[in-house]
């Protein structure tokens, strides 16, 4: 996992402790809890409705999608003003 390995490297943090946070994140997720990280953001876990889609390759052009579940992030104030393009 390039990405894990990265993260360890940056932080000086060994591969398994990095791993281990990201594993921690998962369950609080899979338990429906919020999980924030302060000055970097917020991840949610939701619960989205079935709705209506559109598709040309559809037969009859629209379908119902299946209700999911989904994690949304949502940027810290710190990390949007970092990231803003001057």
């Amino acid at each position: 996992m390039p990405g894990i390995k990265n993260l360890a490297r940056r932080s000086g943090l060994q591969t398994d402790d990095v791993q281990a946070v990201f594993d921690a994140m998962t369950v609080l997720l899979q338990k429906g809890e919020d999980v924030r990280v302060p000055n970097f953001g917020t991840f949610t876990a939701k619960v989205q409705e079935p709705r209506k889609v559109t598709s040309p390759m559809l037969p009859g052009g629209e379908a119902t999608s299946p209700r999911r579940r989904v994690i949304r992030f949502r940027m810290s104030a710190n990390l949007r003003n970092d990231w803003r393009m001057e």
